[in-house]
């Protein structure tokens, strides 16, 4: 089995864990990366092929495109023009302009890494409020990383509810950027609102007054709240009263990329991961980006994935 990744950067190599994990077959992994790579040819039965040009006339099982989404679509139609690839799967944003997505779209099997809906608590999460009625789903907390971790949210909006959002409102931003924890990229605080055609909201907030970051759902004359970080959820009335608390563990990529290869998934989860069902979504965030540079001239340098 062939498998190609290109963009070995923090996540790049989260997939390459993931697929070293794999014992049933022996993988030809394939590795493209501008900077030298400096990674054993040979690892746990799997040949590693560190490629500096993009290959030609192969079979891949899945191509992963780690890289950050300037240059993906040129890699993109790269690789599908030269070689026979089964599934694609790329990070978010997928690309920067809407004419990238439109032609994106006309590749099948182009998926998205989500890793939320691949998660086992989220999985039962959704099964939970299956016939519960959503009113909103809240983010808040301090230095979450707003701008890079938006779409997740909105990915987990669609995954909750099986719904698009269709409108945004910024205007609560302030009016400032901060240096985000990856190098070279900014940041932004304050208060985004997303919400759909059903008036169901999505709200994003980023502020220092919080010292927990929570994501918080509302449905049913309850609320529930998860903290990622803890490893905990909590149900509550709503009068704020603790009904009952339970884990809530999450996977990490080194666990997910090799289940996704596997096909470890159903379709009906699978299918919150394709980029023809987030297109909306991810125009949508892409509106905002270009807004905020349009408005501000603050961000009109700014980098955000």
């Amino acid at each position: 089995m062939n498998i190609l990744i290109l963009g070995l950067g923090n996540i790049g190599l989260r997939h390459l864990q993931s697929i070293l994990k794999i014992k049933a077959d022996k993988l030809n992994i394939y590795l493209h990366d501008k900077k030298r790579l400096l990674i054993n040819h040979n690892q746990n039965n799997h040949k590693i092929h560190k490629v500096y040009n993009i290959p030609k006339n192969l079979n891949f099982e899945i191509a992963i495109i780690s890289t950050t989404s300037e240059v993906r679509h040129s890699l993109l139609k790269k690789i599908i023009v030269n070689n026979r690839i089964k599934r694609i799967l790329i990070e978010k944003i997928a690309f920067t302009s809407k004419n990238q997505y439109l032609s994106a779209l006309k590749i099948k099997n182009i998926s998205i890494n989500y890793p939320r809906p691949l998660m086992k608590s989220y999985i039962n999460l959704k099964s939970y409020l299956r016939k519960k009625t959503i009113k909103s789903i809240y983010i808040y907390g301090s230095k979450w990383n707003m701008l890079s971790n938006s779409l997740h949210f909105m990915n987990l909006f669609y995954f909750l509810t099986n719904e698009i959002l269709t409108d945004i409102n910024f205007t609560k931003i302030h009016n400032k950027k901060y240096k985000s924890k990856r190098f070279g990229f900014s940041e932004i605080k304050g208060l985004i609102v997303f919400k759909n055609k059903k008036n169901q909201f999505l709200k994003l907030v980023d502020t220092s007054i919080y010292k927990e970051n929570i994501i918080e759902i509302f449905f049913n004359k309850k609320i529930l709240r998860i903290n990622e970080n803890l490893s905990k959820i909590s149900f509550y009335d709503d009068q704020n009263n603790l009904l009952k608390q339970k884990k809530f563990k999450l996977e990490l990529q080194s666990n997910l990329t090799s289940k996704i290869i596997l096909n470890s998934y159903p379709n009906k989860i699978f299918k919150y991961l394709l980029l023809k069902n987030n297109i909306s979504n991810e125009l949508l965030y892409l509106k905002l980006i270009n807004k905020l540079k349009k408005i501000n001239i603050i961000f009109k340098k700014i980098k955000f994935t």
